[in-house]
C-alpha cells in the first residue's frame, strides 16, 4: 500500500512539470500562459529552451574575517569595498556597505533585580554600533516597551529595565519573551 502512495504522489509531482504550456492574448490585449486552462483559440507556446551552465567560484571570494579577529568597521571600506579586518587582513570577499551598516541585537539574559525591576541584557553582536535600541516585553496581545540605552557599540552589552509588569505575565521571563531591535538593525 505505501508503494502506491509513493507512485501516485511521484505522478502528481512529476506530471505538471511535464505538461505542455499554452498560450492565448484576453479582449484586453493581455497574453496568458497555461498548463492548465487552455481557452478556445489557445495553442502551444514556443518558449526558448532552459540552458544549464557550470557555475564557478574565485575563493578569494570566499575568505572572511572570521580567523582574523572580525571585520574592523573603523578602518573603512578596502580599495575593493571589501571590509579589513582587524588585523589588517584585506583578501576577505565580505562588502563593506553589508558588513558594516547593519547591527544585530540579541538579548542574552533576563534577571529580576533586588529592586523588584526586571533588567534585559541585550548583545550587540555586529561591529557596527546600533542607533535608536528598543526592547519590548511580548505577553499575549500586548506589547511593553522596556527602558535603556540608545546607542550600543560594536559588541557592546547594554542593560534595559522596566518595572514588573501589571498585566499578568508567566512567573519565569526568559529571552524569549523579549524583542530586541534598533533602527539600523538588520
Amino acid at each position: 500500500m505505501r508503494a502506491s502512495w509513493a507512485l501516485l504522489a511521484t505522478l502528481l509531482v512529476t506530471e505538471p512539470l511535464s505538461a505542455e504550456i499554452y498560450e492565448w492574448t484576453d479582449s484586453k490585449g493581455v497574453k496568458h500562459y497555461s498548463t492548465y486552462d487552455r481557452p478556445e483559440g489557445s495553442k502551444k507556446a514556443e518558449l526558448a529552451p532552459i540552458k544549464r551552465v557550470p557555475i564557478t567560484t574565485n575563493p578569494k571570494l570566499l575568505q572572511s574575517c572570521m580567523k582574523h579577529g572580525g571585520n574592523d568597521c573603523a578602518k573603512g571600506a578596502d580599495e575593493d569595498g571589501s571590509v579589513i579586518c582587524r588585523d589588517g587582513f584585506r583578501e576577505s570577499g565580505a562588502r563593506f556597505i553589508f558588513s558594516c551598516s547593519t547591527s544585530k541585537l540579541v538579548v542574552t539574559e533576563v534577571k529580576k533585580n533586588d529592586d523588584g525591576k526586571i533588567a534585559v541584557y541585550v548583545r550587540n553582536e555586529a561591529p557596527v554600533k546600533a542607533k535608536g535600541t528598543f526592547v519590548l516585553l511580548r505577553h499575549g496581545k500586548l506589547k511593553t516597551k522596556i527602558q535603556g540605552p540608545m546607542e550600543l557599540g560594536p559588541h557592546e552589552l547594554g542593560e534595559f529595565s522596566m518595572d514588573p509588569p501589571r498585566a499578568p505575565v508567566k512567573a519565569e521571563l526568559t529571552p524569549n519573551d523579549f524583542e530586541a531591535d534598533c533602527v539600523n538593525c538588520g
